[in-house]
């Protein structure tokens, strides 16, 4: 049996719930695939073609009479896609700068104490000891003070994968200085 779409279209802007179910059937593999391939979760994929449909039911009447539903589709999801990806800009991931900044600053204001040398010996020690790209990461992050996205631009990297990088950087320096205190101080 073929399917006549636009006849599908026609009732489902009469509000035929079984003639839009046979569109989203149609269209589904499609626009998942569309969706799919700009973003990095399945999940976000998944959700942002379910939000396509939903959208497209409501905004249905606003299809022109023999216009091809496809494309149309398509263009709802790259308008929901560029939302989804908005958000993520604004996502609180990227607090982790202000949270740095913030930490610094409190590092700055605080009194130095005997301690102190120690500590900045056995980071320099530590520092010492990175190679490479993490060498690198840390040298463009705390030394030329670059933003994330100024690092991923330069190094063609995400802004995820600096995030994570940086946080077991850091988390390695901690403990390399933490060791070499206790190696110092017993």
């Amino acid at each position: 049996m073929i399917i006549d779409e636009s006849e599908l279209i026609r009732k489902a802007q009469t509000g035929d719930l079984e003639s839009f179910a046979k569109l989203v059937a149609l269209h589904q593999k499609s626009v998942r695939a569309c969706v799919a391939v700009r973003v990095n979760s399945p999940h976000d994929a998944d959700d942002i073609a379910q939000e396509v449909f939903l959208t497209a039911h409501r905004r249905l009447h606003e299809l022109d009479a023999g216009q091809s539903l496809g494309p149309w589709l398509r263009t709802v999801a790259f308008f929901i896609l560029k939302n989804h990806l908005r958000k993520l800009q604004r996502s609180p991931v990227h607090a982790v700068e202000e949270i740095t900044q913030l930490a610094d600053t409190a590092l700055i204001q605080e009194e130095p104490d005997d301690r102190d040398e120690a500590r900045m010996t056995a980071m320099q020690h530590c520092l010492g000891k990175l190679e490479g790209p993490a060498r690198d990461l840390i040298r463009l992050r705390y030394e030329e003070d670059l933003s994330l996205q100024e690092i991923g631009t330069r190094l063609n990297r995400k802004h995820s994968a600096l995030t994570m990088a940086l946080h077991r950087l850091r988390q390695s320096l901690k403990d390399c200085v933490a060791a070499r205190l206790t190696e110092v101080n017993p």
